[in-house]
């Protein structure tokens, strides 16, 4: 009997997940390429699985050290689907963060900061849920300062996760601990212990 699209486009996503948890790369993206070809034509690109299948992609390339088609089956997830970034913020935000990865490869270090603000001016403030996907590419920012390095930069972020912190959960959030933690891990890198200690 003739499958649905939507029981094809199952069928090739479990095909790729599976041939990928098993290293096989050329297969994986042969089936995730065939599933994202049926969203493209029959199913649509406004879903969290359509985000999914894009980063699956990405990844793939990643893997086979091809930074170029990664980096464009990530952007192409976030033009795609940046009508659902505020009822999808997670995957999209691993979207992002495979742009980010990308341009870290690359060595196109100066456009990892541009990329991230853009995310954040976009994203979706009016949270309901505050965790650190509220507020993923200050976080993914405060992280790249961190890791290269730029510490300045990095504490000024983090005191702009805290503001959005408090001023969307107050003062007392347990977000806050996580905020402060990662700021504190700064700050010692940056041989300033007493303040480290004081966040």
């Amino acid at each position: 009997c003739q499958l649905s699209d939507s029981a094809l486009f199952n069928y090739h996503y479990l095909g790729g997940y599976l041939n990928s948890t098993k290293f096989n790369h050329d297969k994986a993206i042969t089936h995730i390429l065939e599933a994202k070809r049926l969203c493209d034509t029959s199913l649509g690109v406004h879903s969290i699985p359509y985000q999914e299948i894009l980063k699956a992609l990405g990844d793939e390339y990643i893997e086979l050290g091809n930074y170029e088609d990664a980096l464009a089956f990530y952007l192409e997830g976030i033009v795609k689907t940046m009508y659902i970034r505020n009822t999808a913020s997670q995957t999209f935000g691993n979207l992002i963060l495979g742009v980010q990865d990308c341009y870290e490869y690359l060595g196109w270090f100066n456009e990892v900061p541009a990329i991230l603000s853009d995310a954040w001016y976009f994203w979706n403030k009016d949270v309901t849920v505050l965790d650190t996907y509220a507020y993923f590419p200050l976080w993914s920012m405060e992280q790249f300062y961190k890791r290269y390095g730029m510490y300045d930069n990095a504490i000024s972020v983090s005191q702009l996760i805290e503001d959005f912190i408090k001023t969307k959960g107050g003062n007392t959030h347990p977000e806050l601990a996580e905020a402060l933690y990662m700021k504190g891990n700064i700050l010692v890198e940056m041989n300033k212990t007493d303040d480290g200690i004081k966040a």
